[in-house]
């Protein structure tokens, strides 16, 4: 059977997805989907039939050469199981959005005794009233965080390696 053949029977059980979906699914541009759809190419390299083989729930040498059988087997194939970069971090439900995480943040911050803490909460609420000047901002906090680390005598965490790259001067 044609690899168009076996990418059609693949997309008839999965018709939520699109040639975009499984192209990321499998690493390869969308163009190479349209080949693969199209009969432009005869089969697939070992990676993308991997690949799509977990995408469509199918054998991968069926769906990479075409020998064997399918083998189908039930898996959930849309658009957002498609991605292959989505891990559990970042998988909606177990994933803190910035409202939840950013009370925890901040009140570790307010327990750093040499931060001048109304100065951070000042330029926080600059970078939510003001996103164009996030990067300033940035800076601008990184440089706190460097004096309390020098007022407590002890390195902050720009210093020891641990935490986010030292502030260029202004």
């Amino acid at each position: 059977m044609p690899l168009k053949d076996r990418m059609a029977e693949a997309m008839r059980r999965h018709p939520k997805l699109k040639q975009a979906d499984i192209a990321r699914a499998c690493k390869v541009s969308t163009p190479s989907v349209a080949d693969w759809v199209n009969g432009g190419t005869k089969s697939l390299k070992p990676e993308p039939a991997r690949l799509a083989a977990k995408l469509f729930g199918c054998d991968q040498n069926w769906i990479g050469t075409g020998i064997g059988s399918p083998g189908w087997h039930e898996v959930e194939a849309t658009p957002a199981a498609a991605d292959p970069d989505a891990g559990l971090m970042t998988h909606a439900s177990i994933t803190p959005t910035l409202a939840q995480a950013l009370p925890v943040v901040l009140r570790a911050l307010s327990g750093i005794p040499a931060l001048r803490w109304p100065a951070v909460q000042a330029t926080l609420a600059q970078a939510v009233g003001r996103p164009e000047d996030s990067d300033a901002l940035a800076a601008e906090l990184l440089r706190m965080f460097d004096r309390a680390g020098s007022q407590l005598g002890g390195a902050s965490p720009n210093q020891d390696g641990h935490g986010l790259p030292r502030a260029e001067a202004a």
